[in-house]
Protein backbone atom coordinates (compact mmCIF):
# COMPACT_ATOMS: atom_id res chain seq x y z
CA UNK A 1 0.00 0.00 0.00
CA UNK A 2 1.42 3.71 -0.76
CA UNK A 3 2.36 4.88 2.22
CA UNK A 4 0.27 8.60 1.81
CA UNK A 5 -2.59 6.50 1.88
CA UNK A 6 -2.13 4.48 4.57
CA UNK A 7 -1.75 7.08 7.22
CA UNK A 8 -5.11 9.13 6.03
CA UNK A 9 -6.59 5.53 6.23
CA UNK A 10 -5.44 4.49 9.91
CA UNK A 11 -6.69 7.73 11.13
CA UNK A 12 -9.85 8.12 9.87
CA UNK A 13 -10.39 3.94 10.82
CA UNK A 14 -9.55 5.04 14.83
CA UNK A 15 -11.95 7.70 14.29
CA UNK A 16 -14.82 6.08 12.93
CA UNK A 17 -14.15 3.23 15.72
CA UNK A 18 -13.81 6.11 18.73
CA UNK A 19 -17.67 7.33 17.16
CA UNK A 20 -18.99 4.06 16.77
CA UNK A 21 -17.04 2.79 20.47
CA UNK A 22 -18.71 6.54 22.48
CA UNK A 23 -21.75 6.24 20.37
CA UNK A 24 -22.43 2.97 22.08
CA UNK A 25 -20.88 3.86 25.44
CA UNK A 26 -23.46 6.63 25.44
CA UNK A 27 -26.35 4.19 24.62
CA UNK A 28 -25.67 1.84 27.30
CA UNK A 29 -25.54 4.83 29.30
CA UNK A 30 -28.84 5.97 28.43
CA UNK A 31 -30.51 2.67 28.97
CA UNK A 32 -29.15 2.24 32.69
CA UNK A 33 -30.50 6.19 33.16
CA UNK A 34 -33.67 4.77 31.88
CA UNK A 35 -33.84 1.07 34.03
CA UNK A 36 -32.68 3.63 37.08
CA UNK A 37 -35.60 6.12 36.90
CA UNK A 38 -38.25 2.78 36.07
CA UNK A 39 -36.77 1.02 39.21
CA UNK A 40 -37.68 4.61 41.13
CA UNK A 41 -41.18 5.04 40.11
CA UNK A 42 -42.37 1.34 40.94
CA UNK A 43 -41.04 1.62 44.38
CA UNK A 44 -42.87 4.88 44.82
CA UNK A 45 -45.91 3.36 43.36
CA UNK A 46 -45.28 0.41 45.50
CA UNK A 47 -45.25 2.88 48.69
CA UNK A 48 -48.00 4.60 48.12
CA UNK A 49 -51.39 3.09 49.49
CA UNK A 50 -54.86 3.49 48.27
CA UNK A 51 -56.53 6.78 49.47
CA UNK A 52 -59.85 4.52 49.14
CA UNK A 53 -61.42 3.99 52.83
CA UNK A 54 -64.67 1.90 53.83
CA UNK A 55 -67.05 4.05 55.04
CA UNK A 56 -70.09 2.91 57.53
CA UNK A 57 -72.93 4.66 57.71
CA UNK A 58 -75.91 3.82 60.29
CA UNK A 59 -79.53 4.83 60.34
CA UNK A 60 -82.69 3.23 60.05
CA UNK A 61 -83.91 3.17 56.11
CA UNK A 62 -87.50 1.39 55.18
CA UNK A 63 -86.53 0.36 51.16
CA UNK A 64 -88.79 -1.93 49.06
CA UNK A 65 -86.20 -4.36 47.65
CA UNK A 66 -86.14 -7.98 45.77
CA UNK A 67 -83.64 -11.00 45.47
CA UNK A 68 -81.41 -11.04 42.76
CA UNK A 69 -79.40 -14.11 43.70
CA UNK A 70 -78.86 -16.21 46.06
CA UNK A 71 -76.51 -18.24 48.03
CA UNK A 72 -73.48 -17.48 50.06
CA UNK A 73 -74.20 -13.90 49.39
CA UNK A 74 -77.98 -12.45 49.34
CA UNK A 75 -77.75 -9.67 46.59
CA UNK A 76 -80.85 -7.35 46.38
CA UNK A 77 -82.01 -5.04 43.52
CA UNK A 78 -83.55 -2.08 45.40
CA UNK A 79 -86.57 0.06 43.66
CA UNK A 80 -85.47 3.45 42.10
CA UNK A 81 -87.81 5.53 44.08
CA UNK A 82 -86.38 4.13 47.57
CA UNK A 83 -82.94 4.92 46.21
CA UNK A 84 -82.66 8.50 48.00
CA UNK A 85 -83.29 6.72 51.43
CA UNK A 86 -79.78 4.85 51.11
CA UNK A 87 -77.06 7.33 52.51
CA UNK A 88 -74.82 5.69 49.72
CA UNK A 89 -74.66 5.82 45.83
CA UNK A 90 -75.05 2.64 44.81
CA UNK A 91 -73.13 1.72 41.96
CA UNK A 92 -73.48 -2.39 42.17
CA UNK A 93 -76.54 -4.03 43.78
CA UNK A 94 -76.51 -4.46 47.71
CA UNK A 95 -75.94 -7.18 49.60
CA UNK A 96 -77.10 -8.14 52.84
CA UNK A 97 -74.97 -9.38 55.12
CA UNK A 98 -77.48 -10.88 58.05
CA UNK A 99 -80.68 -11.95 56.58
CA UNK A 100 -82.86 -14.04 58.85
CA UNK A 101 -84.41 -17.40 57.60
CA UNK A 102 -87.95 -15.48 57.02
CA UNK A 103 -86.51 -13.09 55.24
CA UNK A 104 -84.80 -15.13 53.03
CA UNK A 105 -88.06 -17.15 52.19
CA UNK A 106 -89.80 -13.72 51.41
CA UNK A 107 -87.09 -12.44 49.39
CA UNK A 108 -86.70 -15.58 47.44
CA UNK A 109 -90.42 -15.30 46.28
CA UNK A 110 -89.58 -11.40 45.48
CA UNK A 111 -89.27 -9.92 42.22
CA UNK A 112 -88.60 -6.34 40.69
CA UNK A 113 -92.67 -6.21 40.86
CA UNK A 114 -93.24 -7.50 43.56
CA UNK A 115 -90.71 -6.38 46.07
CA UNK A 116 -90.15 -6.74 49.68
CA UNK A 117 -90.29 -4.09 52.55
CA UNK A 118 -87.25 -4.25 54.42
CA UNK A 119 -85.77 -2.33 57.59
CA UNK A 120 -82.26 -1.66 56.94
CA UNK A 121 -80.15 -0.25 59.86
CA UNK A 122 -76.83 0.20 58.53
CA UNK A 123 -75.14 0.54 55.25
CA UNK A 124 -71.13 -0.14 54.13
CA UNK A 125 -69.42 1.09 50.75
CA UNK A 126 -66.25 -0.92 50.24
CA UNK A 127 -63.44 0.20 48.14
CA UNK A 128 -64.45 -2.20 45.44
CA UNK A 129 -67.43 -0.62 45.04
CA UNK A 130 -69.75 -3.55 46.48
CA UNK A 131 -72.12 -1.91 48.82
CA UNK A 132 -73.40 -4.03 52.16
CA UNK A 133 -76.28 -3.49 54.34
CA UNK A 134 -77.14 -5.07 57.77
CA UNK A 135 -80.51 -5.34 59.21
CA UNK A 136 -79.06 -5.38 62.83
CA UNK A 137 -75.53 -3.22 63.30
CA UNK A 138 -73.48 -4.04 65.49
CA UNK A 139 -69.94 -2.62 66.17
CA UNK A 140 -67.70 -4.01 63.79
CA UNK A 141 -70.46 -5.71 61.76
CA UNK A 142 -68.71 -5.03 58.44
CA UNK A 143 -65.22 -5.80 59.36
CA UNK A 144 -65.24 -9.43 58.13
CA UNK A 145 -65.98 -7.47 54.56
CA UNK A 146 -63.37 -5.47 54.65
CA UNK A 147 -60.00 -6.35 52.69
CA UNK A 148 -56.71 -4.21 53.52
Amino acid sequence: MNKKISSPLSIALIVVLAIAFSFFSWTKNQELDLYTVANQINQIKKKEKPSCKTRAFQGLAEIKVWQISQGEKTVLGVAKEDLEKIPVNITKDLELIDPTPELKKELAESSEKNPVEVSISAFATLCNGATLASLNYEDGIFRPYIVD
